[in-house]
């Protein structure tokens, strides 16, 4: 399945960088620009709702002619003519690059509290085992020295 774009907006070069007659000139920019860990993946999500006939969204990274990195949430839908063939698709780009960000500042964070607990809980046990160790030791200890 090829995506072709027959129309952009200027938001094209905004988001990517690129003249919406740069844009329009080559006609597999957009699949260019898409991250390569995540262009497998996009591209299944368009083909997939393209055979279901569905509307999506889909979260992506994109490469920016000055090679900037950006995420960015893609919502799309068919267009379809009177007898339900697809024709065309719709598109709305939102740039949520300072949200994925946040994102991964607060799950960086979570981690270490994650890892800081885990220290915290196991130190516990080891002095919880030690403690018990202790006690034993000193009731064979007492038995030694009655004995």
């Amino acid at each position: 399945m090829t995506l072709v774009a027959t129309f952009v907006n200027k938001a094209v070069e905004d988001f990517y960088g690129y003249t919406v007659e740069e844009w329009l000139g080559k006609p597999m920019l957009w699949q260019e620009t898409i991250y390569p860990d995540d262009k497998g993946r996009v591209l299944q999500a368009f083909k997939e709702a393209y055979l279901l006939g569905r509307d999506s969204v889909v979260e992506y990274r994109i490469t920016r002619k000055d090679g900037e990195l950006r995420w960015v949430n893609d919502r799309f839908s068919w267009e379809k003519d009177a007898d339900g063939r697809v024709v065309g698709l719709n598109g709305i780009m939102s740039d949520i690059t300072k949200h994925k960000k946040m994102e991964q500042e607060i799950n960086k964070r979570v981690k270490e509290l994650e890892e800081f607990y885990q220290m915290a809980v196991g130190r516990e046990l080891r002095m919880a085992e030690l403690k018990r160790e202790i006690e034993k030791l000193q009731k064979e200890l007492s038995k030694y020295r009655k004995g």
